[in-house]
């Protein structure tokens, strides 16, 4: 009997909560914690909708199962929460590496190998003060090895060196190796389909939202301020697949505060993520600024992931974790 009165109260509470309306969430920044996201997904109900401001990729070694849950989530018209995501400069930077590797048939021992070349780089700079002697021309040579592999592979592949940059930023400073070896893991289909879902995802998204109108962007509101007003009167925004180069590295890596201000004065208060500040969300009235981004991925002490409610101005801050644990079903 008292199991019976348990699952009716609990059906009651469901009921409830399917009534209640509503509200808008957003996070940004999930740099690969798996379970940080789950945690969010737990906490939403059913009408809730969520934006997630780019950036599940990378450092933590679940972007890509994050990836892969958002894309079939917004895919599915009767997925409860609904989800939206826009784009981030890590997300940019992996689309980047992967048609640098279409164009010139790289593959994963060719990743490898780069990645191999850059750590064994680090290491010894790091390293050099304390070895003896010998150590360090055995890491002298090991560097010239592996510089000659390299070397060797961009000849016969045609990979010129501003290439070769932008892999490595990617690929070692932006800890991209989480993602890029998962990804080269999946089939075909699947890696297509990420692609294709990524290259169609907004960049910048106007919302109205209790009267007030706010900009979602992973880093900076457009310069141009034509942009600015098409967006305030169709409240459409912009996908990556529809702007050029300049305007998707600007609204996606700079870090301009004069812009938000500019933003601010056509109308709108931007809520944007990229530039951390470990364990708390800065907002700006002065400029019309939100920046969701409380560390979450650096394995900061203070690190955590922030879902800000625009209904309520009101922040959660969940803990960073990693975990196997698969999401709810859709």
């Amino acid at each position: 009997m008292g199991k019976f009165v348990e699952m009716l109260q609990d059906r009651a509470k469901l009921q409830t909560l399917s009534r209640r309306k509503g509200k808008h969430y957003i996070v940004s920044d999930i740099h690969g914690m798996y379970g940080s996201y789950l945690d969010v997904i737990k906490k939403l109900n059913p009408r809730d909708h969520l934006y997630i401001l780019g950036d599940v990729l990378d450092r933590g070694n679940g972007g890509i199962k994050i990836l892969q849950d958002i894309r079939k989530r917004q895919e599915n018209i009767r997925s409860h929460p609904k989800v939206t995501f826009l784009m981030g400069n890590h997300e940019m930077q992996f689309l980047m590496t992967v048609c640098i590797m279409k164009k010139h048939g790289l593959n994963k021992k060719d990743m490898e190998n780069i990645l191999k070349r850059e750590n064994l780089k680090q290491d010894y700079e790091l390293l050099k003060g304390a070895m003896a002697q010998e150590k360090v021309q055995q890491y002298k040579k090991r560097i010239t090895e592996s510089e000659t592999v390299c070397q060797k592979m961009m000849k016969q592949k045609r990979v010129n060196q501003d290439e070769m940059d932008i892999i490595v930023t990617w690929l070692k400073w932006n800890k991209g190796y989480t993602t890029i070896f998962d990804y080269l893991n999946l089939p075909k289909e699947e890696q297509k389909a990420i692609c294709k879902f990524l290259n169609s995802s907004y960049v910048v998204l106007p919302k109205n939202i209790q009267g007030k109108d706010y900009l979602l962007v992973h880093a900076m509101p457009p310069r141009n301020p034509n942009m600015l007003k098409e967006m305030k009167i169709t409240g459409e925004g912009y996908r990556f697949k529809d702007l050029d180069a300049e305007e998707c590295d600007f609204m996606l890596q700079e870090r301009e505060i004069s812009t938000y201000a500019l933003c601010r004065k056509k109308g709108f208060i931007t809520i944007c993520g990229h530039t951390p500040k470990a364990g708390e969300i800065v907002k700006d009235e002065k400029n019309g600024l939100i920046r969701l981004d409380a560390g979450c991925g650096h394995r900061n002490k203070k690190s955590k992931l922030a879902l800000f409610c625009v209904e309520d101005n009101e922040v959660q801050y969940i803990e960073e974790r990693e975990t196997k644990q698969e999401p709810r079903e859709l």
